[in-house]
Order: structure tokens, then sequence, then C-alpha cells
């Protein structure tokens, strides 16, 4: 679990770099934001990793794959012409890969207690970004 909060401080730490090489007001708008979200995403998992049950802890995730998304982040290049559109598909690629890497936690879960608290957290993060793709939406009519 502590792996997907290193995800997400990689994000907000990509997206603290797109900031700085944007040119739009808009797209430093959401990429403030998108910092924002990405620490409180890691604040709340590290949150629930105080307060979860030794046996969530404790269990081990053999068959999720490792990846190298922090390293992933870090190579994306930053440019000053990222728009709106591009800004969010490359958000929803990244989310949606942590995202699949919770799905994976919860069919590897060993017990419906560990299943149903992963469930938990992957169902939070599937709405926020839903909520975020319609905020987005709302925005760019202004």
């Amino acid at each position: 679990m502590t792996h997907l909060a290193d995800d997400h401080l990689a994000m907000k730490r990509l997206y603290k770099r797109l900031h700085h090489h944007a040119d739009s007001t808009r797209t430093q708008l959401v990429l403030a934001y998108l910092q924002q979200h990405q620490q409180h995403a890691a604040d709340a998992i590290y949150h629930y990793l105080d307060d979860a049950p030794e046996r969530v802890l404790d269990t081990w995730y053999e068959n999720i794959a490792e990846d190298s998304f922090p390293a992933h982040c870090e190579q994306i290049i930053a440019s000053a012409d990222l728009d709106m559109d591009q800004l969010m598909a490359l958000h929803l690629a990244l989310d949606n890969q942590l995202l699949a890497y919770l799905d994976s936690a919860v069919c590897a879960a060993p017990t419906d207690n560990i299943r149903q608290a992963l469930a938990g957290l992957l169902q939070s993060g599937k709405n926020q970004q839903q909520r975020l793709v319609h905020s987005t939406l709302r925005m760019s009519d202004i």
C-alpha cells in the first residue's frame, strides 16, 4: 500500500514540474489542483495504513506486478503548450494505471475483509476520478 501512496506522490511531482512549464493559466490552475489532489490521496493512504488492521498490512501480494511508475512519471517531458485535453488524457492514463493496480490488489486479496477494504479504496478512487472529469468539463464551458 505504501507503493500506491508513493505513486501518488510521483504524480504530484510530475504535475509540479508540468506547472512550471505550462503557459496556459487554465492548465496551471488544474495542475495546481492535481498536485493538491495527489498529496491528499497519498496522505489518505498513509492515514489508512496507520489505522488499518494488522491482517490487511501483513498481507503479501505476490501476483501484483511492481512497476516503475515513479520513473515513468519522471520520464514525461514537460511542454509549455500543454492544453487541457492533453493534460486530462495524461492524468486519466496515469490515474487508470493506479486504479488497475488497486483492482489487482482487490482480486488478489486473500480474505473478504481485506477485499472489502481495498474495494472501498478502489471505489473511492473511481468516484474521485469521475468528479474530476465532470469538474474539468464544466471548467471548459466557462
